[in-house]
């Protein structure tokens, strides 16, 4: 009797050969090798959501369609812009798709990532979401906190930050900010830190890969800068009881597959998650050294969904 196959769309570009491409060659390659051999399931590659479109209730690229899949794997830059979200979250209504689109959003969006992990009594900053209509509110809020970021809501690669120590510097950027600061601006107390101790971690289902410590080139006085978003120049590091703790908290409670956090540790020894990532890094060399087979994770992620 023929075994009917599961069928897996894939969108994984080549990183260095395609604008969108995220995940590390070495990884990819792995991935797609240990994929091929399973017999259960029928691949299908190169799926390029951003050439999707939805007519009459599913999901086509070109003569594919993607509704017909039982599950799609994605990882690649993009997902965000409007028509490729609306794509992505329309195919999760019928097909399981890794990660899921709202809670890749809620991950990327430091509003809504913040509230959840407040919600689930998970260590994080202080923060506040005001517009220009009530921004006495953050003068309030600079005088209670001392010191305040200004964050770009969907910022990444500490892009775009700004450390605010007084009323005049806050009134100056939040009238740069023109009408954007209508529609709210995001801040967070700044929460004193030695940077030498910030601690990032990668987590795929459920289970820690590694932890790893940016090197000065991507360390600008207080915060992690990478101006080039080019990523990597990490070296491994072992995370402490807490921090695993507080990382997988945060996976769960995101619901993603596939995640990474950034926690720094307070002057008082406290751990706090400062940033959830959604595309976090697979630095083969650190999984090496951690002993964790990441590659093996992922392919876990898609036999507990299919």
């Amino acid at each position: 009797m023929a075994i009917l196959r599961k069928k897996i769309g894939l969108w994984i570009p080549e990183k260095g050969k395609h604008p969108a491409g995220k995940m590390e060659n070495p990884v990819r390659s792995a991935f797609l090798q240990r994929l091929k051999k399973e017999n259960r399931w029928e691949l299908f590659e190169d799926l390029d959501f951003t050439r999707a479109v939805i007519k009459s209730g599913s999901i086509y690229i070109d003569d594919f369609c993607l509704s017909d899949l039982d599950l799609y794997f994605w990882y690649a830059k993009g997902a965000m812009l409007s028509y490729n979200y609306n794509i992505l979250k329309n195919l999760a209504r019928k097909v399981t798709v890794i990660n899921d689109p709202p809670a890749y959003y809620r991950g990327l969006d430091k509003l809504s990532s913040n509230m959840i992990l407040h919600q689930h009594g998970i260590a994080a900053p202080e923060f506040a979401f005001i517009s220009a209509r009530n921004v006495d509110q953050s003068y309030k809020l600079l005088e209670q906190w001392g010191t305040l970021l200004l964050k770009p809501r969907q910022g990444s690669f500490g892009i775009g930050i700004v450390k605010i120590n007084d009323q005049e510097t806050l009134r100056d950027v939040i009238g740069h900010l023109g009408k954007e600061a209508d529609k709210g601006f995001y801040l967070e107390r700044y929460i004193s830190n030695d940077i030498k101790k910030w601690c990032g971690m990668t987590v795929v289902n459920n289970q820690i890969l590694f932890g790893y410590r940016k090197r000065p080139t991507k360390i600008a006085d207080w915060r992690v800068l990478d101006t080039n978003k080019e990523g990597g120049d990490v070296d491994y590091v072992e995370p402490t009881t807490e921090q695993r703790d507080l990382a997988l908290k945060a996976a769960q409670a995101f619901q993603l597959d596939i995640t990474g956090v950034d926690i720094i540790m307070a002057a008082d020894g406290g751990y706090y998650i400062v940033d959830v990532h959604t595309l976090p890094g697979f630095f083969p060399e650190l999984m090496k050294q951690s002993g964790v087979d990441g590659v093996e994770e992922l392919i876990g992620c898609i036999k507990n969904k299919i």
